[in-house]
Order: C-alpha cells, then structure tokens, then sequence
C-alpha cells in the first residue's frame, strides 16, 4: 500500500511526534511505500502570526504542496496525525480533490475541546460526567457505528 503520513509538530517535541514517526517506520518495515509530509509549528514568526488564523483554517501551502505529493506518489491512502496549526484541514481538500481516503489518528482531543483534555472542573469528564475520558481507535469506531467514542462498546 502506498501512504502519506501528514504530521504537524508543535514548538516542543512529544509523544505524537514520536508516535507518528515510529508508525511510519513500522509500516515501511511491513513492506508498505511510506511517504511523510511534516511541518512545524516553528514556521509560525513574527510577519506569519498575522496569517496564522486563516491559514489554521486553509493553508494554501500545504494545499499545494499536498497536491503536488500526491500528483507524484499516487498514494492509496492518507494518514493525518496532527494538522494543528500550519497544515491546517486543508490536507482533507487536497486528498478529496484526488478521490484519497483520509485515516485521522486523534491522540488528543483537541479537534473537539481547545485545551485538549476535556477537562471539567480540573476533572476529565464529558458531559458533566465525572469518569475517565476513554479513547477508542478508529477503526473500532468504523465498525461500530456512530456513537459517542468515550462510551464503551
């Protein structure tokens, strides 16, 4: 299978970072063609802040450069990690615009609630609800249904 993994790093490395790059070497390993496009949150200077908030929303770098990848790998497949901040959705319009199927690894929460966490009350919860947050892997939620993802099957 031909795949591009789509990563975006904040100014400070972590665990997704680390998560996405592993992945990629995994999968090479089990013979699949991997390409990876990653950005930065470092690109982020002074003259680009004024930007930052549309191109959060659509970047037209990534949307060029996304394009243009996949004009010359053909791949079977995207795989976003993160896009916040400078990949932005604009990664979804490239790959709709080429009829690619998109995966999303959410490793945070943050597509959903600013701070990443669902935090209430300095407690994890949803809904008011004063449990653990529970996430569960996409394709367990494909195969489920629509559902709420931080109930249990």
């Amino acid at each position: 299978m031909r795949i591009i993994a789509v990563h975006n790093t904040y100014r400070n490395p972590g665990g997704e970072d680390t998560e996405a790059r592993l992945e990629a070497d995994m999968l090479r390993a089990r013979g699949h063609a991997v390409r990876e496009y990653w950005r930065s949150n470092d690109e982020l200077t002074r003259l680009r802040l004024l930007r930052a908030p549309a191109e959060a929303l659509f970047s037209p770098k990534t949307y060029s450069d996304v394009n243009a990848l996949i004009r010359e790998f053909a791949p079977d497949l995207i795989h976003v990690h993160n896009w916040w901040m400078v990949v932005s959705p604009s990664v979804y319009w490239a790959a709709g615009k080429h009829g690619v199927p998109v995966v999303q690894t959410l490793q945070n929460f943050r597509l959903l609630c600013p701070n990443g966490l669902f935090l209430r009350q300095g407690v994890p919860g949803v809904g008011g609800r004063r449990r653990p947050v529970r996430l569960v892997h996409a394709h367990q939620q494909l195969r489920a249904g629509p559902r709420e993802p931080w109930r249990r099957p």
